[in-house]
């Protein structure tokens, strides 16, 4: 039978989580897909856990172990294993649901020409508050569902909710030097350049996790501003897009100022501050942002005076 889709998994030292995830695909219905494992240099149980897999179902499940690079260098390199006509990232923590491939199915049997089909989620939260993702209607203009992702942010699309036709990545993939923000460069490039067609039913279940990438300031602030040149590349985007620029950095730097602001870091929010007053001050000058950077002031007074780390709310 021909693949159809190669759901790719890449993993690092995700061993007490990939049961779940290989389990989630295996349940599916139909013989048309295949499992390709990357396995971005674990130090735990990774490759043991596949093995035992393979030894089960071989014909199902390709392993393949690199030094770690990121997730995105591992996604790009399954993608260049892949088999598939369409390709499906799923993370090593996460599962789909067991209706996932049928709905592909179904929305690929009606006809038309799609470059990706986007299906729903479910979020599970770190407290076990369980919700769905708010979907998001696609548009037949490709510059609209770009600028709607822009401005919703990562939370709008998560892998594991894309059926991607592999011949996409002859064009685009994803980007291998930034670690927790590769996610937006590719999926606004994916929609600035390509059509596709979403449903409202959940196919992937997202498990959020404390210990993730996400609570790293440190990375944030580095992988954030890296983004805006990686994401408005004139090689990849088209020039209609390129204005946009300025707005998606302005909200970057409020993003990040606010973070730093929040953990008590208001050195650097003052920094961050200056940057964004001096790149794009169209969009930073506005009350509540001048009121912010007055409080960021006012807190690196009071720490100078009475020299506490932690100044009065």
């Amino acid at each position: 039978m021909q693949t159809l889709v190669s759901v790719i998994v890449p993993t690092y030292n995700y061993a007490r989580y990939l049961s779940r995830a290989l389990d989630s695909v295996l349940c599916q219905r139909g013989g048309d897909y295949e499992i390709v494992v990357v396995d971005d240099g674990s130090t735990d149980r990774t490759a043991e856990i596949v093995h035992n897999y393979q030894a089960r179902r071989s014909q199902k499940i390709r392993y393949v172990f690199q030094e770690n690079q990121g997730p995105g260098a591992a996604r790009n390199h399954g993608v260049g294993l892949a088999a598939g006509q369409y390709v499906l990232f799923l993370d090593g923590d996460d599962a789909l649901l067991p209706e996932a491939m049928d709905r592909f199915r179904k929305v690929l049997s009606e006809g038309g020409h799609f470059d990706f089909v986007w299906g729903g989620s479910i979020r599970i939260e770190l407290d076990g508050r369980v919700e769905r993702t708010p979907f998001e209607p696609l548009s037949t203009d490709r510059a609209k569902n770009f600028l709607l992702y822009l401005r919703k942010g990562p939370g709008m699309i998560y892998p594991g909710t894309f059926l991607i036709r592999r011949a996409v990545f002859d064009r685009i993939q994803w980007p291998e030097t930034t670690y927790i923000w590769a996610d937006v460069v590719f999926y606004s490039h994916l929609l600035a350049l390509y059509d596709g067609i979403g449903f409202l039913e959940p196919v992937v279940t997202i498990h959020k996790r404390g210990d993730s990438l996400q609570h790293n300031l440190d990375l944030i602030r580095r992988d954030r501003l890296k983004t805006v040149d990686l994401l408005f590349d004139l090689k990849v985007l088209p020039a209609k897009l390129m204005p946009f620029r300025e707005e998606y950095l302005s909200r970057t730097l409020v993003s990040l100022i606010k973070l730093c602001y929040e953990r008590g870091r208001y050195r650097e929010a003052l920094q961050l501050s200056h940057q964004a007053f001096r790149t794009c001050p169209r969009y930073l000058l506005r009350l509540k942002h001048l009121r912010r950077y007055r409080r960021i002031v006012q807190k690196l007074a009071w720490q100078r005076i009475v020299g506490a780390h932690e100044p009065p709310r």
